[in-house]
C-alpha cells in the first residue's frame, strides 16, 4: 500500500511531469481485503517518516530559492 503514495512523491521530487488519466475501478461485492491492520499501518508510518525526512533535507533549498524559480526537481 505504501508504494501508491511514495511513487508520486518521488516522481515529483525527480522533476518528472505528472499526467492524470481517468481509470475505471471495479470493487466486487464479495471481494476480500488483504489489508493487515497492524503490519500495513506500521509500514505506512515508516514510509511517511522517510518522505518527511526527505522533505526536511530539501527544505533549505526550497526556502532559499528565488521567487518564481521554484520547480519540483529540488
Amino acid at each position: 500500500m505504501q508504494f501508491d503514495t511514495e511513487l508520486p512523491v518521488r516522481w515529483l521530487w525527480a522533476g518528472l511531469p505528472v499526467v492524470n488519466l481517468p481509470v475505471r475501478v471495479h470493487y466486487p461485492l464479495d471481494g476480500v481485503s488483504h489489508f493487515d491492520m497492524w503490519r500495513d499501518n506500521a509500514l505506512l508510518v515508516v514510509m511517511h517518516g522517510r518522505l518527511f525526512c526527505g522533505m526536511l533535507r530539501r527544505l533549505p533549498r526550497l526556502l532559499f530559492k528565488r521567487p518564481g524559480t521554484l520547480n519540483h526537481a529540488s
